[in-house]
């Protein structure tokens, strides 16, 4: 480093003159809480009249610089202290137009559009010198760069950097199509999507990125294995029916097959009360809803098959990887029956090797991990309608919360 021996030596300086010293790049501060200020630092005659002491400037001037005495200032503690930019009287702070212009900027990307905005942003107020060779920067990253350069000074737990960023990702999420744009900090953070497996927790998340190509908005998990309850449609009944609101909101998914629309119809508590295609009891802050159905599976939901799996096209479902590894079917053939009257006179059996007709028998972890991030979005076009139901019930809780 080059200043390395220059700051140990305004660090000696300022420790014998029981003052404070910090430097960032060319810009360096002493403080103190002495009534009057270290005479072997600087003399200020008043806060206009500032002179560099004698030892500080031969330490500058032996480190081979020299100090720009047009910058060199005196601060009072009853005026803004300002260093690098920042205020720095009580706490690092920055100045009230700093945050007037990350409101503005927000309140303009809302109004106009990103595209119209980053044009006048670029072309009349950022004024920086740029390699035309570099990549364009996007005005979404210079308005998220202010807001957490904010709450990096500020401190993130403040209300108006919590604001920002809400703001900031409901506008990104907005031009990007992400559902639960609106939902806030403080509900992602205490949300979780339980699924009824490990495989339909790892479907939904390659389906979240597939489609938004953004981080999630919340938790997915499947039901632990519980001593006498066990996991799957048995544990995600017991999960949605021992949740309790101090430990957040919780969302169940069953499969809308024959044990799951049982179990959801059947074994949720009495508090949970049917509302719009979901189960909601607010008392506990949990809900629950069977699988959606994509228009081109409205007949596996009459058969009562439709599980995540079968969100996918057939061709999906039968690809394989190089080694052979996929889902392994097993198929039960269609049965005509032929009546005299209410007598079965005969039976024919045909083999049909259709979704209509297939059971998953093994593979759905090697489906999950190996087949599904390797499928065209336009296959994960069935799960919108998943995130859609989820936006739908978060939204209610956030409003019943704000009421």
């Amino acid at each position: 480093m080059i200043c390395a021996k220059m700051d140990s030596e305004l660090q000696d300086l300022a420790w014998n003159c029981r003052c404070f010293y910090t430097r960032y790049a060319d810009d360096i501060t002493f403080s103190t809480t002495l009534p009057e200020f270290p005479v072997q630092i600087a003399k200020v005659h008043s806060l206009l009249d500032t002179e560099i002491g004698k030892e500080l400037q031969e330490i500058i001037s032996h480190n081979g610089f020299v100090i720009n005495s047009n910058k060199t200032r005196a601060f009072s503690r009853q005026q803004r202290q300002e260093v690098t930019g920042l205020t720095v009287n009580k706490s690092p702070n920055v100045r009230r137009e700093y945050i007037a212009q990350i409101r503005a900027m927000l309140h303009a990307w809302e109004k106009y559009g990103l595209q119209a905005v980053e044009v006048e942003h670029f072309s009349t107020y950022d004024k920086k010198h740029r390699n035309p060779k570099a990549k364009k920067i996007s005005f979404r990253y210079v308005v998220r760069g202010k807001i957490e350069f904010l709450g990096m000074v500020k401190g993130r737990e403040k209300k108006v950097y919590k604001d920002f960023k809400d703001k900031y990702r409901q506008l990104s999420r907005r031009d990007r199509g992400v559902p639960l744009r609106n939902i806030s900090l403080k509900t992602e953070s205490s949300l979780t999507v339980y699924t009824e497996g490990p495989t339909d927790k790892l479907i939904l998340e390659t389906a979240w990125k597939k489609l938004y190509g953004d981080k999630f908005l919340f938790t997915i998990s499947s039901v632990e294995l519980k001593p006498s309850v066990g996991g799957g449609i048995a544990g995600l009944v017991d999960e949605l029916n021992s949740h309790r609101k101090q430990h957040g909101i919780i969302i169940g998914i069953f499969d809308r097959d024959t044990d799951g629309i049982k179990s959801y119809n059947r074994e949720l508590h009495s508090e949970y009360t049917e509302k719009d295609d979901y189960k909601i009891s607010e008392e506990r802050c949990a809900a629950a809803f069977l699988l959606p159905i994509p228009d081109s599976r409205k007949n596996l939901a009459k058969l009562e098959k439709l599980w995540i799996e079968n969100y996918f096209s057939e061709s999906a479902l039968e690809s394989k990887t190089e080694d052979g590894k996929g889902l392994v079917f097993e198929y039960k053939p269609r049965v005509t029956k032929e009546m005299i009257g209410d007598k079965v006179v005969s039976e024919i059996k045909i083999d049909d090797k259709s979704a209509e007709t297939a059971i998953i028998k093994d593979g759905k972890m090697d489906f999950a991990k190996l087949i599904v991030p390797t499928l065209p979005v336009e296959e994960f076009e069935g799960f919108k309608l998943v995130f859609e139901k989820i936006q739908q019930i978060i939204e209610l809780f956030q409003q019943k919360n704000s009421e």
